[in-house]
């Protein structure tokens, strides 16, 4: 589910169109259940059970962003939905979305069970419609272009070593593979996952301390049970990989985390 940035600012719609000062998108619904290609569909307020609540959108809105915008989003209101409605969305120069009419709908099929925030999550016989956001698609496009370009830099001036490593990271067991396909499976990540493939590289204070703990699995020397709890010997050391590294990594279990560190500086020296 994606966030939204919402603005504080006050704005009228004439103020909206041409104005350099605001980006304009444009949404399309489209309908993919047969039913729905030629008539209506409903979308209310849904029920959050969490919340204990109805909830009006994605976003929370005030009474008078709502006032203000020219529509309500009611619990006992209904609101139609028709294939290839268009609904025109306005951001600022920060990308925060003007509370306009279109963006309280916009901001109530967010949440809409039956309509997919995109074409990519569309799930067969949940969802009755799609929104087309081509403007929001051709600049996540762009992100992640630019992502994987940096991902595959990153991995360009590392070794196999770091490769090694970054499959460690990802969960994967690097010793089962030869050179060729740890390279290829690197660059996978960066294809797929760019964002996370930069975080391994930025961020090696905490990743290489997940790297370590995935090695003490991988070599067995933590067991993991059926739902995902670690243990050294008969001390448990938490309930997944992050919780054994802040376990690990705390000063007060200093002996434990020597004594797995001194056994896989051995099995790894002898691994070389």
């Amino acid at each position: 589910m994606q966030e939204l940035k919402v603005s504080k600012k006050k704005v009228t719609v004439s103020t909206l169109e041409n104005n350099e000062e605001f980006t304009q998108e444009n949404v399309s619904v489209i309908a993919i259940a047969r039913g729905y290609k030629t008539r209506p569909f409903y979308a209310t307020p849904v029920f959050d059970a969490t919340m204990n609540r109805h909830r009006m959108g994605l976003v929370d809105l005030t009474p008078l962003q709502c006032s203000e915008a020219g529509i309500t989003i009611e619990i006992n209101k209904n609101f139609i939905v028709q294939n290839g409605d268009k609904l025109k969305l306005f951001k600022d120069k920060e990308g925060a979305y003007i509370v306009n009419r279109d963006f309280m709908l916009y901001n109530l099929y967010l949440i809409t069970p039956e309509i997919a925030n995109s074409q990519s999550e569309i799930r067969k016989g949940t969802h009755f419609f799609y929104m087309n956001n081509a403007e929001a698609i051709a600049i996540q496009s762009v992100t992640k272009k630019r992502l994987t370009g940096k991902a595959y830099a990153k991995l360009e001036e590392s070794s196999m070593k770091d490769w090694s490593d970054m499959l460690y990271f990802f969960g994967i067991n690097p010793l089962n593979y030869s050179a060729s396909i740890v390279s290829a499976k690197a660059y996978d990540k960066a294809d797929e996952v760019p964002e996370k493939v930069i975080e391994f590289f930025e961020k090696r204070e905490f990743t290489d301390r997940l790297v370590f703990v995935n090695k003490l699995i991988f070599h067995k020397l933590l067991t993991k049970d059926r739902s995902g709890y670690l243990q050294y010997d008969k001390v448990g050391i938490g309930l997944g990989e992050e919780a054994a590294v802040n376990f690990l990594y705390d000063g007060k279990n200093d002996k434990i985390y020597s004594a797995l560190k001194g056994t896989l500086d051995t099995i790894e020296g002898h691994k070389n």
